[in-house]
This record gives C-alpha cells, structure tokens and sequence, in this order.
C-alpha cells in the first residue's frame, strides 16, 4: 500500500469533500442527461466511504442526495473496511437512493485467513467478511469483493491456487462482483524493498490467465458472478507482465478488457498459448 504517501496529517473539513464532490459531479451532468446509456457512479475515496471520520452521515447524505436526483444513474459503488458496515448506514443508503443498484466493495484479498493476515496485514478475519455479506443481504445492497492477485511471500504457482480458491469460494457466497488485482509495486513499501532485493516479481499475465480459466472452467460461475480487472501498471516491471516487449503486454492488456466486457473466458484464449 503506498496511500500513506498521499494522505495527510491536517483535518480535512467536510464542506471540501461536499465541495470536491459536486465539482466533480458537475463536470458530468450533462453527459449524465443528455447521453442515451445508463451510467454508474463509483465513488473511491481510497478510504473507507461508510468511516464516519472520512465521510461524515451529513456529506454521505448528500451525495446519496445528488445521485438519487438522476434515474439514468441505474448503479452506485461505494467502498468500506467491513469495521464500519452497519445496518444503520446500509438502511439509510438505501432508502435515499431507492431502486438504484448498490454494491459495497470490500477489500477481502483473499479467503485465506492466513495469508490475509500474516502476508498483507490486513487486520481482518473472514469471519467479518461473512458478517457484512449478511448485513448486505439483508438490505438488498450488493457486494464486490477486491481479491489481491500474488501478494508477497507466494510464489507464482500458490497465488495461483490461492486466487482459484477465493473465486470458487465467493462464487459458492453468490457474491455479486469479484474484482481481481494484480500487485504493482509502490514506492516506499515493504514490497518495493523485496522487489530491489530480487525477492518479489510482479504475477505473469499468463498467470492470470491460467487463474481465470481454472477458476471459471465450471462456465456457471460466470453465469451468477461478474469478474473484473483493471490492473495498475499493466505491462511495466512494477505491474503485471509478462516479458516487457510492449506488443505481447498490449495483446494481454486487450484481452483481458475483453474479457471484462464480454465475460467470455474464450476472450482469454485468442493465441497459441496453452493455459489450460
């Protein structure tokens, strides 16, 4: 994570996040009114959104507020450490922005307790996980699950087998969307000092791949669960690659945009490699 590089230490007043937001919502009304598709609105506040000390109840409000006022904003995305799900804030959301789609994205990794905890450190059981799954459910709201594609400490094979699992896992939950995230290297973090000690490669796209294809060979699983990913750094040494010769990384990059869009595991498979 190299967020701590962003943040900063002074109070940040909730008038500037209004103001931000209606700056930026702005820019896009008309395009919002006069464009014949449907839009989503996906607020990432590289934070917590439902964390009363990022966002306050008043400017949440608010923005649910804006959102609600345009019926061809069909879907919202909002994201929260499981910590700050309440059904409190669930209800409220929801009953504001009415029949609008909703999913909380949450930052899982993986639905490995161990891995999770000890290799990325992020303070979080899967128990809690399963607890706002209930807590969405149980207000009609939906739920995205972040998975982190080879986190330090595994090798190639086990991110792999590890991102496999959580797929089939969540797929089991009937979560709604999984998104998958290749690891890029930030400046300043413990990964970015393995990567300079020969310890931590970023994943091969074939790994992905491989990932995606074992992971949806059953083709019902695509059927209930929208898988998305949109890597950082794709086709550098810091983000996912393969060799850096740029035109294998950009048919890679296209491909898996195709795949996004289509959800067709076919669109994985358009070259003579063997990933199966």
């Amino acid at each position: 994570c190299g967020y701590i590089q962003d943040s900063t230490i002074d109070k940040i007043d909730q008038i500037h996040i209004i103001n931000q937001f209606n700056y930026a919502f702005q820019e896009k009304t008309n395009e919002i009114t006069s464009d014949e598709e449907d839009f989503i609105v996906k607020i990432y506040n590289s934070g917590s959104f439902f964390d009363d000390n990022e966002i306050s109840e008043d400017v949440r409000e608010h923005i649910f507020k804006k959102i609600a006022d345009f019926p061809k904003i069909k879907e919202v995305v909002i994201e929260s450490r499981v910590d700050y799900i309440t059904n409190e804030k669930l209800n409220k959301m929801k009953n504001i922005l009415k029949n609008k789609y909703i999913e909380v994205a949450i930052g899982l990794e993986t639905v490995n307790d161990y891995i999770r905890n000890r290799y990325i450190n992020k303070g979080m059981k899967f128990k809690d996980f399963l607890d706002a799954i209930h807590l969405c459910k149980k207000n009609d709201v939906g739920i995205r699950a972040y998975l982190l594609f080879k986190p330090p400490f595994l090798n190639e094979q086990t991110a792999i087998e590890d991102c496999v699992n959580s797929i089939q896992k969540l797929a089991e939950l009937k979560i709604n969307t999984i998104s998958i995230n290749p690891l890029n290297i930030q400046k300043n973090s413990l990964v970015e000092y393995l990567f300079y000690q020969n310890r931590y490669r970023p994943p091969w796209f074939y790994s992905l791949f491989k990932c995606l294809l074992k992971a949806c060979k059953d083709n019902d699983i695509l059927n209930s669960v929208r898988i998305i990913s949109s890597p950082s750094g794709a086709g550098t040494k810091r983000g996912i690659h393969n060799c850096l010769k740029r035109d294998c990384n950009e048919f890679m990059i296209n491909a898996l945009e195709e795949f996004v869009l289509t959800q067709n595991i076919n669109s994985l498979i358009k070259n003579d490699s063997n990933f199966s």
